[in-house]
């Protein structure tokens, strides 16, 4: 086996033992590139950062990598977003080319609280965070350009976190996450409750989740919550952060399938990641907030070895069947 140890791939090639396939490293020396091979079919994978699946052309995840313009892409297609404005803060980033686009200071002037400030370009909630008021959006920008020089102002939207892996236009995984809470002790005020109970985690606080404390204390005071009061104050379900899986589903309503079905008719993925927020009984309460088009599948493991198994599975025989 060659240097670089890939979990991604290393389940790849557990999943083509079980399908009767053959795996090899087309990368012999670092292993960042797989091939599983049968009959006469094959399929590539890669490990991170390069894209993992065989399935989508460059030109749509490019196209996906750019937030705003996917928003826009479905709006326009009449699929529910939160409101989103971008702005500029300069510097040589591809984010700004042929792009029409307001000043920062115009952007603040419109925006409502609560908001996301994000990067137009960025992965796993770095440069991200929420604020409350307009005492920290300062530093929440300049985070956010430390990734990008497009700013996204972001409508902030409430109800349950989804995530649904979307293959040729239908959906085969509903996955349903929380959020990290704090939990209020009656005695800290929130920042205290984080990083002095269980809900830490025994990780850091990010800077992300810092910028979101000091927002929600400056808008609703340095004060203790209630005993066991829970607050998404950085409402962010990503692993990475401290987000978990409540839910898996394979049984997928029909709501859901039609939502997928018509963002796959106004961009044209093979296989995405849809993120949403709102209420997962009815599609129309729902709004779209983000396309991944290079997903990975950990969250599936999280929530059972044998979900992630069935999944994989699945998207190894696609790959094998249906190649692009």
């Amino acid at each position: 086996m060659p240097g670089y140890n890939s979990l991604f791939l290393s389940r790849i090639a557990a999943s083509s033992k079980r399908l009767g396939a053959e795996f090899a490293y087309y990368d012999k020396l670092n292993g960042r590139i797989g091939v599983v091979r049968r009959g006469g079919s094959r399929a590539f994978f890669g490990a991170g950062p390069l894209k993992l699946w065989p399935f989508n052309s460059s030109l749509w995840m490019s196209v996906v990598d750019d937030k705003e313009l996917t928003i826009r892409i479905l709006a326009e297609n009449g699929v529910r977003v939160p409101k989103t404005l971008i702005a500029f803060t300069g510097g040589t980033s591809l984010s700004n080319s042929g792009k029409k686009s307001s000043s920062l200071e115009q952007v603040l002037s419109e925006i409502t609280y609560p908001v996301v400030v994000k990067p137009n370009r960025g992965r796993s909630a770095a440069g991200l965070s929420f604020l409350y008021d307009s005492s920290n959006v300062n530093e929440a920008v300049a985070y956010a350009k430390e990734y990008d020089n497009g700013i996204l102002f972001q409508e902030m939207v409430q109800g349950g976190d989804y995530r649904v892996l979307v293959l040729d236009g239908r959906p085969v995984v509903l996955i349903e996450r929380e959020t990290r809470k704090v939990t209020g002790s009656g005695v800290r005020n929130v920042l205290g409750s984080l990083v002095g109970s269980s809900e830490s985690d025994g990780r850091e606080v990010g800077r992300g989740e810092m910028i979101s404390l000091k927002s929600y204390m400056a808008k609703y005071g340095n004060r203790a919550f209630d005993n066991d009061l829970q607050l998404a104050v950085h409402p962010a379900s990503n692993l990475s952060i401290g987000g978990k899986v409540i839910d898996c589903q394979i049984e997928i309503s029909e709501e859901w399938k039609r939502l997928c079905s018509a963002i796959y008719k106004c961009v044209p993925l093979r296989f995405f990641a849809l993120d949403c927020k709102g209420n997962s009984g009815f599609a129309n309460r729902l709004f779209v907030l983000e396309i991944n088009a290079n997903p990975g599948i950990e969250s599936l493991y999280r929530w059972s070895e044998a979900s992630g198994d069935m999944i994989v599975d699945l998207l190894v025989e696609h790959a094998l069947v249906a190649p692009e």
